[in-house]
């Protein structure tokens, strides 16, 4: 049988995902073996939901029942299906088996995302969320500090905790502040480190000072795109938003300086909770954050 007559099965997932590694692992077997060819699509989270819901559009049928962050594809057309679905059908097929211990792909997949952080040269964050005292759980920010510099700086300054300079400029942090407002199908937005109400902000930069616009070169055209609320032109301090959906009219108006690579579900949590003229009916607080270094 020629290369071009073996099958080809697709394995895609989420590159923090043991149970993507474990797959990956078992097609890789097999392509070695001589018996499919391989191919292969990792991804941070938010990018394998939109890339999953267009599958599951593409081949219909059962996809969407899918809940584990990995399928596979035979020949282009063919739902396998999850990991362990794949695992099963490569049994079946190949006589595939695997004994590795699942804290083997723990740390496969701990080390992939890392390396992956690495290779991009961008700036990293994490927003750990809470209610009621309760952790909702975190997301990572990817930041882009060579088109946002000084925005970006801003931002890591205030998830680090910059010391206060005078009994009238405190520590600023955004550590214990809220989300203060959740338009439904736009953004969530928080970062008011002065009271919480939405009506304050401080920067990292002369004493809290408001900083001008840097650029409008990172659009909002998904889910996940984070950016400075402002108050106008030239007027961001440290309050945020972060996208619920595509939202073009906030391009050239809000500087957005990055995006969620993880945390799907904390963001689903956040937009689902009751609201009373926008406002979260519990807290919503960030209550740890901190520049993330792989």
């Amino acid at each position: 049988m020629t290369k071009a007559e073996k099958p080809r099965v697709l394995v895609a997932g989420v590159i923090s995902s043991p149970v993507y590694h474990r797959a990956k692992t078992c097609v890789e077997h097999l392509a070695n073996d001589g018996h499919v060819v391989a191919e292969l699509k990792s991804f941070c989270q938010l990018d394998w939901e939109e890339w999953r819901t267009l599958k599951a559009k593409e081949l219909g049928g059962d996809a969407w029942t899918k809940k584990q962050p990995c399928l596979a594809i035979l020949n282009g057309t063919t739902l396998l299906g999850d990991a362990s679905e794949f695992l099963k059908w490569a049994g079946n097929e190949y006589h595939y088996s695997d004994f590795r211990v699942p804290v083997l792909y723990e740390a496969i997949a701990e080390d992939a995302f890392n390396e992956y952080l690495r290779s991009t040269k961008h700036r990293y964050a994490f927003l750990d969320f809470e209610s009621d005292g309760l952790p909702i759980g975190r997301v990572t920010v990817e930041m882009y500090a060579a088109l946002c510099p000084t925005t970006v700086e801003n931002f890591v300054g205030l998830c680090n905790g910059v010391a206060g300079d005078s009994p009238a400029n405190p520590r600023r942090c955004y550590e214990g502040s809220q989300i203060h407002r959740i338009c439904k199908d736009g953004w969530i937005q928080g970062g008011d480190i002065d009271g919480g109400s939405g009506t304050g902000g401080a920067s990292v930069f002369n004493h809290g000072e408001p900083f001008a616009d840097e650029s409008f070169a990172v659009k909002h055209d998904r889910r996940g795109v984070i950016g400075m609320s402002n108050k106008g032109p030239h007027t961001n301090t440290s309050q945020f938003y972060i996208t619920l959906q595509p939202t073009p009219f906030m391009d050239c108006k809000y500087v957005a300086f990055g995006r969620l690579l993880d945390g799907a579900e904390v963001l689903s949590q956040i937009e689902e909770v009751e609201l009373s003229n926008d406002r979260p009916s519990r807290p919503i607080r960030i209550s740890k954050c901190g520049e993330l270094k792989p």
